[in-house]
């Protein structure tokens, strides 16, 4: 299982926008990205990675966005393609 987890400060890993979807797939295709310190994000990848994700038997789940990437997933169509839990123990119970 791959954790992603954007936060800003410089220990945290890279922000969502520069880690490849190859990088996240390199390690699992069982993916839960936990949004809940985003507070915005391009989600142009999202469904390339969670496509990638299926092929190799995996997925891609999308934990606690906050109410902007929230609103983002629904401006987009994004909420009705991917897979998204109010938090990632419920993502990962699932």
């Amino acid at each position: 299982m791959s954790w992603a987890r954007s936060a800003a400060n410089s220990t945290s890993p890279p922000p969502l926008c520069c880690v490849s979807s190859f990088d996240l797939l390199a390690s699992s295709s069982r993916l839960i990205l936990d949004l809940s310190a985003v507070t915005g994000a391009d989600a142009s990848g999202l469904v390339g990675t969670g496509h990638r994700a299926e092929l190799l038997g995996g997925f891609l789940r999308l934990a606690a966005p906050r109410p902007p990437v929230a609103e983002l997933l629904r401006t987009t169509g994004l909420d009705q393609k991917l897979e998204i839990f109010p938090t990632a123990q419920a993502a990962l119970s699932r």
